[in-house]
């Protein structure tokens, strides 16, 4: 962090030192990159601050929110969560809803079941119990909706969950429908619009009136198209009354745009629910209404956050691979005047090892997953250009197989170094007195964790020497990089040379 000089203002950045050795070892001039990240460090600050107002919500809601991955584990819940049921969070370790066996014959299973399927669904006033409350259970109504990825497959389920059991008992008590509905109505902030089966708008709440800023007067008795549906979507509203009226779709919620009476125009999650008599028989339809629009401009300001982000990193990787790729250039530029062989050969190795860290940052860079890249490609487009780095004459037989396996960036730096050092100690020496060769790289996944095999059929490391005390940088470089994954590494010498390594892929490491 330093003080822009011209302007003022507090800025970030990034430097990036390299020395540049003369014949002598001894430092004859450095490079040093400077890369602005203040942008970044903004937009950081943003994101920060989008997340804040988003846990906010999250946690101060008045309903219980239950947050669980696709499989159907708890992983995320708010603190009404556990007032409703009066729990501590120890009481839902290793909960799991889609095995949860008090809910298989339950009416929430067929809520359940539609989320897995990819619905919406409205969830009506249910008594509901969950596993771990035992023999507790409480009168509740809400929401149940999928969070899916972009090839529409499911990533979350939310569960959103007003508790109403003392609505329930005020029910039971009295037995009156109307101090069910005043209830109701004093305790929430939505929206509420009733019409009779032509249509007619019979009846809405003040939240309602307050809403639209239209009166009950204006409101009550007429025919839709209705006031407060916004001229952009109006079509998309009619369809959707239409159908639901009319029993095409069972009741759901759908997120439509009403106007209001200055024009203004907000978002709204509307839920259209029949009203049945005594006998069972529909009369009407009750719509609940609310207001999304800090929720919706929540969300697309998170979502723009991390459009930045990921463009802001994007370019990052592009940045760090310009540089370094400087770096190889000039290592190369003073390679040309170093005439010593060994000095050569060193810098050549040093040239090759910064190259194999740029091919990852630029595989990076050109990958929709700023996260992972494809170890397989880059592998392959490592070995080939070891092969053109050290102007192998010779027919190289190159056989790559990684079954799914998936590094994270700071793994697949030290993994590039570990499969450069193999890949140059084979192609320098494996194959002197042969014409042609084969070299395997396999990767796979283990019960323990990941297993890398380099192998090549040429004459064998000599049995003289111990590969893990040699002298060379190479094999202490290797012997470095693994102890640093946390893995074990073995030599076989049976018709040529392999290195077999593992390493916990999950181990945390230095």
């Amino acid at each position: 962090r330093y003080k822009n000089p011209l302007t003022g203002d507090e800025e970030y950045a990034i430097i990036s030192a390299s020395p540049i050795l003369d014949n002598n070892k001894q430092v004859k001039f450095s490079v040093d990159i400077l890369y602005n990240i203040t942008s970044l460090k903004k937009a950081e600050k943003e994101l920060l601050l989008s997340e804040r107002r988003f846990r906010m919500l999250f946690e101060q809601s008045p309903f219980m929110i239950e947050i669980f991955n696709a499989d159907g584990d708890l992983v995320e819940y708010n603190k009404s969560f556990l007032e409703s049921w009066n729990i501590t969070p120890d009481i839902t370790l290793n909960y799991n809803l889609i095995k949860d066996t008090s809910l298989k014959n339950s009416e929430f299973q067929i809520y359940l079941g539609k989320v897995l399927n990819g619905e919406f669904s409205e969830i009506p006033p249910i008594k509901f119990s969950q596993e771990f409350a035992g023999d507790n259970y409480i009168w509740m109504r809400g929401f149940i909706y999928p969070v899916k990825n972009d090839d529409d497959s499911i990533r979350e389920i939310v569960l959103i969950l007003e508790n109403i059991t003392d609505q329930k008992k005020v029910e039971e008590s009295f037995g009156i429908e109307a101090s069910y509905r005043n209830a109701i109505e004093s305790s929430i902030s939505a929206g509420i619009a009733v019409v009779d089966l032509n249509g007619k708008q019979t009846y809405v709440n003040d939240a309602f009136c307050r809403m639209v800023e239209w009166s009950k007067e204006e409101l009550t008795g007429m025919h839709p198209p209705f006031i407060y549906w916004s001229p952009e979507n109006i079509r998309d509203i009619e369809k959707a009354f239409s159908e639901t009226i009319n029993g095409v779709h069972s009741p759901k919620g759908y997120e439509l745009k009403f106007r209001k009476k200055n024009n203004d125009v907000f978002d709204a999650l509307v839920v259209i629910n029949p009203l049945k008599n005594s006998g069972g028989r529909i009369d009407g339809w009750l719509a609940s209404v609310s207001d999304i629009s800090n929720l919706k401009n929540v969300e697309n300001e998170i979502k723009q956050s991390l459009r930045e982000k990921e463009v802001l990193l994007q370019e990052i990787h592009h940045r760090v691979k310009n540089n370094l790729q400087i770096i190889s250039s000039l290592l190369n530029l003073q390679l040309s005047f170093i005439r010593d062989k060994e000095m050569q050969s060193i810098f050549k190795e040093s040239q090759n090892r910064v190259m194999s860290m740029a091919l990852i940052h630029q595989k990076l860079y050109l990958s929709k997953n700023q996260l992972y890249i494809d170890l397989g490609d880059y592998i392959n487009e490592l070995i080939q250009h070891l092969i053109k780095s050290y102007s192998i004459n010779k027919e190289i037989d190159v056989d790559v197989q990684v079954h799914d396996v998936k590094l994270d960036n700071d793994r697949v730096v030290l993994l590039g170094l570990i499969v450069n050092e193999l890949i140059s100690n084979s192609l320098q020496y494996a194959f002197q007195d042969k014409k042609r060769g084969n070299i395997k790289v396999h990767m796979r996944n283990t019960r323990s964790g990941i297993s890398l095999l380099v192998k090549d059929d040429g004459k064998g490391f000599p049995h003289n020497i111990n590969y893990k005390k040699a002298s060379s940088l190479g094999l202490q470089l290797v012997n470095s990089l693994v102890d640093q994954l946390g893995g074990n590494i073995k030599l076989r010498q049976d018709n040529g040379t392999e290195f077999d390594i593992s390493f916990n892929s999950r181990r945390k490491f230095n």
